[in-house]
């Protein structure tokens, strides 16, 4: 009995130690050349420290230089956000909101929005990434522009 007690009690710690997985991944398409991103990093930094929610990701999309832009590209692998990340590569002073169950864009945040407006529509996306089906999510707002046409 006191096996079995052990064994439930180490089952409940390590389900409650394991955190829960991202709900929305903040997609940063950022430089250190890049002069809109000198507003909108710190932005969005300030955001989701405010917000402390750990279901919601920074995935930085790094093109300052080769090694950088290397590491970014295998981050969008590992995260899942491939279809954004060639959607928007080489755009930067861009976040984009994106479903981390699904990869799929949600919206956009930029330079020209404050601190409290990111945190504001970063729950926005949570909250419809949550309660709006996979393919219905994007919001079509006015923050993501069209992607750039490639060829």
């Amino acid at each position: 009995m006191k096996k079995l007690l052990a064994a439930l009690v180490a089952v409940i710690a390590l389900t409650a130690a394991a955190p829960a997985p991202p709900v929305v991944y903040a997609v940063n398409f950022t430089a250190s050349w890049c002069p809109n991103c000198r507003l909108s990093d710190p932005a969005l930094k300030k955001a989701l420290l405010n917000l402390a929610d750990p279901a919601i990701e920074e995935v930085r999309i790094d093109t300052s230089n080769d090694q950088t832009w290397d590491a970014s590209t295998q981050r969008a692998v590992d995260k899942g956000v491939v279809q954004v990340h060639n959607m928007y590569l080489g755009v930067t002073g861009l976040i984009v909101l994106t479903a981390a169950d699904t990869g799929e864009r949600v919206s956009c945040l930029t330079a020209r929005i404050d601190a409290d407006a990111m945190a504001l529509l970063i729950s926005r996306a949570k909250a419809r990434v949550q309660s709006t089906p996979p393919g219905q999510r994007f919001t079509g707002d006015l923050h993501c522009p069209a992607p750039p046409r490639r060829g």
